[in-house]
């Protein structure tokens, strides 16, 4: 029997759910909040060039998600970024070229941008999501969560056990800046610091491989976790001189006044505390949940997470 199947969240997690309904011949709508897929996945194209100012790059161990990239790499959707990690992975002209490159002649998919889900209610005839407003989508015959775990849990509060489980998984926010400068930064690229300095990574995009030039010195800057929870309920803008100072530091020389610069918040930025399995389900096996929270902060864990949710709902007929 094929599925109607809805999917909250276009990150990595709600593209392996939707694929692997697919490719079993089931019919899914994915739904995202943002203007755009990708999720933490995240490419901001302003005037000034492109910023990847979430995930910083992937890596590859599991066979099916080796099987995924190499998908991805004929279709010119990946660069292979060895300065950061050996084989590290990074979406090619942007980080969510993996999620959009990933969605690309898939048949079966549908994706609705710009639809934030706030109800899963039951009917009789299926599940049904509404937004805010009381626009209503559905029925659907099973419904994939990949929000993050505090969002996920308060849609799925009403459906009792095992979701209360979501409770457990802690994350860190990821206060991130976003800067162009007229001239070029005298400093090293520097992708990775220190775990136990204020920031986390300073990374020249250019740096990032092809795609990402730009007339302009373009970097992103992300706190670390400890800064960004001090600061945790500071408006975005607010944020853009303490990082800009911490840069400075980090680097050791003076910036220069940016042409352009924007905060950016991710309040669950990265899984501290994961539950450590693949997936929740229901009782019923109607509505699973994934994403990195359930195995662990690395994207391709969150792959995994939404392959194995999608695989148990689909076995369960």
């Amino acid at each position: 029997m094929a599925f109607d199947v809805a999917v909250i969240g276009a990150g990595m997690a709600g593209l392996a759910a939707a694929r692997s309904f697919a490719a079993n011949g089931h019919s899914v709508q994915i739904f995202d909040k943002g203007r755009g897929v990708g999720g933490r996945l995240s490419t901001r194209r302003t005037e000034w060039g492109a910023f990847d100012h979430g995930a910083q790059y992937a890596t590859v161990r599991d066979p099916a998600f080796s099987s995924f990239i190499a998908e991805l790499q004929q279709q010119g959707a990946v660069h292979i970024w060895d300065s950061v990690r050996s084989g590290a992975v990074i979406g090619k002209p942007g980080m969510s070229a993996l999620v959009k490159a990933g969605l690309d002649g898939q048949h079966g998919i549908a994706v609705k941008t710009g639809f934030e889900v706030a109800h899963i209610g039951s009917i009789a005839e299926g599940l049904v999501l509404s937004d805010a407003d009381g626009t209503h989508e559905g029925p659907f015959d099973r419904v994939v969560v990949t929000a993050p775990a505090p969002q996920a849990a308060a849609l799925l509060r009403a459906f009792g056990e095992p979701f209360q489980r979501l409770d457990d998984i802690q994350y860190a926010p990821s206060y991130t800046l976003l800067a162009a400068f007229d001239a070029v930064i005298e400093a090293d690229d520097l992708p990775e610091l220190a775990k136990d300095g204020d920031l986390s990574i300073a990374c020249r995009q250019a740096a990032r491989g092809p795609g990402r030039k730009s007339e302009h010195d373009l970097w992103v800057v992300q706190a670390s976790a400890a800064v960004s929870k001090e600061n945790l309920e500071r408006e975005r803008e607010a944020m853009v001189p303490v990082l800009l100072r911490l840069f400075q530091e980090a680097i050791g020389s003076t910036v220069p006044q940016p042409i352009y610069a924007a905060g950016h918040r991710w309040r669950y930025g990265l899984v501290e505390t994961p539950l450590a399995e693949p997936f929740l389900l229901s009782a019923d096996g109607r509505i699973g949940v994934a994403g990195d929270g359930l195995l662990g902060p690395r994207i391709e864990l969150a792959f995994l997470s939404g392959v194995h949710c999608a695989q148990a709902m689909m076995d369960r007929g």
